[in-house]
């Protein structure tokens, strides 16, 4: 990426300016009455005087190179203001083929984009008309407004002919998706692709609630300060769709950095650990600044001397009043890692230090389990947690992910009453289950041209997600033996349950991950009906 490259050199050249002044200094304390030598003999000044010249070069091509590549992409939109129908959409951007073949990969990415759109068009064409031709339109036009989005952000001086160009494009496609006759549109754009995948946060309309979780977090920021906190819940409840919400959710003077442990450099060594965390954080304020974390040698170096400096010189800076909220998601990665020697308990105390002694920051581990499953003694590291349960949806949530999951979806099949309220019985408003049912039923309704949803085609998408997804199956390997032996007994109507045959870990286990609750007779039961009902098919 050129923009990127600039932004490289840059960074290179302010570093050596930097370096280059510290070995005067440092050459001149030695030679304080040889200063012939010190201004035309250092060798640390010719050095670094060659190199930041070599880089004033590069920078120079660099700038040369993306004009050309920026004329190039001028030209090549040039040419669509002259396109009069869909067909001819691909002839004109052909050239883009060879000359981003030759260049694309160097020059910009707008160019492959731009070959992409006139690909996807043709193969709109190729299908009948209907819905599968309009949802590959609309795909080439979401490739057309992603692509003005890019390059108004990188090209803004010429902004403007950019738009008008890209304008002619979405013109056509938009005729074309208008002259399909709505007989041909019985179709539904799937929302749910992808289910059992975090939302991100460009995709926040598809994410249902949690407001009210986002609200006891501001309400604990401000009545104790910087609590620890800890975000816990079953699987698949949202919690790291949470997380990447929370830049729209929390108030703007909270900055939300999030860290997935489970990407593999986070658990490596202490070291990385702390880059991954100086990463995050780099990140998030990319938006704002150019700033950039220290490199991975000198955490490498001084594994906990090197984050704190950085804070405090450019980040809080950068922040002025804002908080800094780090989210470490999959924290129960860091007991694994302690355990296994990757990671050392001193990651903990310096983690406890980090929140100590800086106002600016707020730490929150998220996961299945609690504050525990740091470590063999993390009380005395967090003695202050504060606990956040994440659960199920409430019934209003659950029904708007039903009936209106994205609004930029267009329409949605209409539900019978009754289908809603089963579906929010069986999956106990629990979010994955029912965006993987709903998905189904879009699938089928696509297939069968319905428009209506019936009880028949709820039963067609409850028999398919039981076969095929693997939710159960976590669900019952998280189990192990003795809660799988208690599952077992459960969804066995003919037995009476001894639980006193049991470890009282075995049934806080299930308890914890809401495989089961006690009801108001002190008898025990299988909270979501679907598990149950996956579980009786394998007994």
């Amino acid at each position: 990426n050129l923009q990127k490259r600039a932004e490289i050199v840059q960074d290179a050249m302010l570093r050596i300016t930097n370096s280059r002044e510290n070995m005067v200094d440092e050459f001149d304390a030695i030679t304080l009455d040889k200063d012939e030598i010190v201004t035309h003999n250092n060798p640390w000044v010719t050095y670094f005087d060659a190199l930041y010249q070599h880089l004033e070069n590069i920078q120079t091509l660099n700038d040369a190179y993306i004009l050309w590549a920026n004329r190039q992409i001028v030209s090549t939109l040039s040419k669509t203001v002259q396109i009069e129908d869909l067909p001819s959409l691909e002839e004109r951007l052909s050239n883009v083929t060879d000359f981003s073949i030759e260049y694309g990969g160097a020059v910009d990415l707008a160019l492959v984009s731009l070959r992409q759109i006139g690909q996807e068009a043709s193969a709109a064409l190729a299908f009948p008309r209907g819905f599968s031709q309009r949802m590959g339109l609309q795909d080439t036009l979401d490739g057309v407004n992603k692509l003005r989005s890019i390059l108004s952000t990188r090209y803004q001086d010429e902004t403007k002919e950019y738009q008008e160009n890209l304008n002619r494009i979405a013109e056509i496609l938009l005729s074309v998706l208008f002259s399909i006759e709505e007989a041909h549109e019985s179709g539904y754009r799937n929302p749910y692709q992808g289910t059992g995948n975090p939302i991100k946060l460009n995709r926040a309309a598809l994410f249902k609630g949690r407001e009210d979780i986002a609200q006891s977090l501001v309400t604990l920021f401000r009545s104790r300060g910087n609590p620890t906190l800890v975000l816990y819940g079953p699987r698949r409840m949202g919690k790291t769709s949470f997380l990447l919400q929370l830049p729209r959710l929390l108030p703007a003077n909270y900055v939300p950095v999030y860290l997935d442990m489970q990407g593999g450099g986070a658990q490596q060594n202490d070291a990385s650990f702390m880059y991954e965390i100086a990463r995050a954080i780099s990140r998030q304020l990319k938006t704002e600044s150019n700033l950039a974390p220290p490199s991975l040698a000198e955490f490498e170096n001084h594994p906990y001397t090197t984050l704190i400096p950085w804070l405090d010189d450019e980040v809080f800076l950068l922040l002025r009043d804002r908080k800094l909220f780090i989210t470490i998601d999959e924290f129960e990665v860091i007991g694994d890692a302690i355990r296994r020697g990757s990671l050392t308990e001193q990651i903990l105390g310096f983690l406890r230090h980090l929140m100590q002694h800086n106002e600016n920051i707020i730490l929150m581990f998220a996961g299945v389990r609690t504050i525990e499953a740091l470590g063999p003694n993390p009380a005395s590291y967090f003695i202050t947690a504060n606990l956040v349960e994440m659960s199920y949806l409430n019934k209003k949530e659950a029904e708007e992910l039903i009936v209106n999951p994205d609004p930029s979806a267009g329409k949605m099949p209409e539900y019978d009453e009754n289908v809603i309220a089963k579906i929010l019985e069986i999956t106990h408003c629990q979010p994955y289950l029912i965006q993987a049912i709903c998905s189904v039923i879009i699938d089928i309704a696509n297939s069968k041209n319905i428009t209506r949803i019936e009880d028949k085609i709820l039963g067609q998408a409850v028999e398919d997600i039981l076969h095929k997804s693997l939710y159960f199956q976590n669900i019952w390997d998280d189990a192990l033996s003795e809660g799988q032996a208690i599952l077992k007994k459960l969804v066995d109507e003919t037995e009476t349950i001894n639980l006193a045959i049991y470890s009282s870990e075995a049934l806080k286990g299930l308890l914890h991950r809401h495989v089961i609750y006690k009801k108001s007779d002190g008898t025990y039961s299988i909270e979501i009906p679907l598990i149950a009902t996956w579980i009786s098919m394998q007994v």
